[in-house]
């Protein structure tokens, strides 16, 4: 961790308590603040931390460059977020009028409901989860708004999880799931039990349906770790605004989680949550959630990854998440599977994301399509992981052993 990151987590802490010896924000140069402001605007978090420190520092404490960058960052925010949530009051109040029940996840639930400014929370997207029989109907209701399908068929298959809609300008997307991720991830949801014990929420104004508290942490820690904490810090804040604003019943994640086969991928991110900004957890539901304590090592390297990491900021040559998760799996007949799976999907898949019959000899060569984009892709954060694997003593990568470690 390094000065700069040191002192954004400072200002991002949940904790009230100052940790002992560390500098007073006051006491920071021009330059600390404005690199501050940089490293938080890679992290997607300017506008959260525009809202910290216009309440936690009296006007004038705070560098005058400083809070007009955050000020025109915050307004960024709202303005992108409001053309967002225009759409989604279409959206849902047409799925509402058709009886069809929806659960918002993610961002546009946490700005709205958590959060309870749709500035603070930066997305890039939409997120929502149907019933897969209410699959057709929110269709419908998704292209009389004006969005556009991306795949060519829509029905379900069973090698995918959501449908991707864009609005006609390009600038909106709204994903819509049956299925939190895709069936070759570990997990086992018990998506049934997280519709029964699904809340009433309000959300853009239209009453909708949002996890329960501790299915609300399931989803979005696993989510940052399928992702090797690749939208930084945000997920984090994520996870500790809900622990902060909600009853979580303890006893009850541990157990969900571990029946899930979520349990490491929950922990995890938790702890990170926990060390990096001063979350209060109870003690032992972390070790609960893992089973063991946690590796020094494997959430050293999480943490820093976590550190490094921001959606968007990358160098393109990284290793994408899905190579890593491949890469991480130890035993060979894991991997095959993997590709497998990834290199050929169904016929049903392909007749869904190409324009193409399921039935016609023309797919093989969609298949043959997948596998040149898939290389392509890959290609760069292949050679990459390659020559750092070179470049360290013999064993493990310890990115693909904390990947190993978050799916096993």
């Amino acid at each position: 961790m390094n000065p700069t990151q040191g002192r954004l987590l400072e200002l991002l802490r949940y904790s009230p308590v100052l940790a002992e010896g560390t500098p007073s924000p006051l006491d920071w140069t021009a330059e600390e603040w404005g690199a501050v402001v940089t490293e938080a605007d890679r992290h997607g978090l300017v506008p959260l931390l525009h809202h910290r420190l216009s309440r936690r520092f009296p006007a004038g404490d705070v560098p005058d460059s400083v809070n007009e960058r955050l000020k025109i960052g915050h307004r960024a925010s709202a303005a992108k977020n409001l053309g967002r949530f225009h759409a989604l009051v279409q959206v849902l109040t047409g799925l509402s009028k058709a009886g069809i029940q929806v659960i918002v996840l993610k961002g546009a639930y946490l700005a709205a409901a958590v959060y309870e400014n749709f500035a603070l929370r930066q997305m890039s997207d939409v997120d929502l989860l149907v019933r897969r029989e209410d699959l057709p109907g929110a269709d419908s209701i998704l292209v009389a708004a004006g969005f556009q399908r991306k795949e060519f068929g829509a029905t379900p298959s069973g090698d995918l999880n959501e449908f991707h809609y864009r609005d006609q300008a390009g600038r909106i997307r709204i994903e819509i799931h049956w299925e939190l991720y895709k069936p070759d991830y570990p997990f086992r949801f018990d998506l049934e039990g997280m519709w029964m014990a699904a809340m009433p929420a309000v959300v853009a104004g239209v009453e909708v349906w949002a996890f329960a508290p501790e299915d609300q942490l399931i989803h979005l820690a696993t989510h940052a770790a399928i992702h090797r904490f690749e939208f930084g810090l945000r997920p984090l804040c994520d996870l500790a605004e809900v622990i902060t604003r909600s009853r979580i019943d303890w006893p009850l994640l541990v157990e969900k989680a571990g029946r899930q086969r979520a349990g490491k991928a929950v922990g995890t991110p938790l702890a990170l949550a926990r060390d990096l900004l001063q979350v209060e957890i109870p003690a032992g539901a972390i070790d609960g959630l893992v089973g063991v304590a946690l590796p020094e090592a494997l959430l050293s390297e999480a943490r820093e990854t976590a550190l490094l990491n921001a959606r968007g900021k990358r160098g393109r040559r990284e290793p994408s998440p899905n190579l890593m998760f491949f890469l991480g799996r130890r035993r060979w007949r894991d991997r095959f599977a993997l590709v497998r799976n990834r290199l050929f999907p169904s016929r049903q898949t392909v007749a869904t994301m190409y324009p193409v019959a399921a039935d016609s000899p023309r797919i093989w060569f969609y298949y043959l399509r997948i596998f040149s984009l898939i290389i392509r892709r890959n290609l760069p954060g292949i050679w990459t992981f390659l020559l750092r694997k070179a470049r360290r003593p013999a064993g493990r990568d310890p990115a693909t052993e904390l990947m190993d470690w978050l799916l096993k």
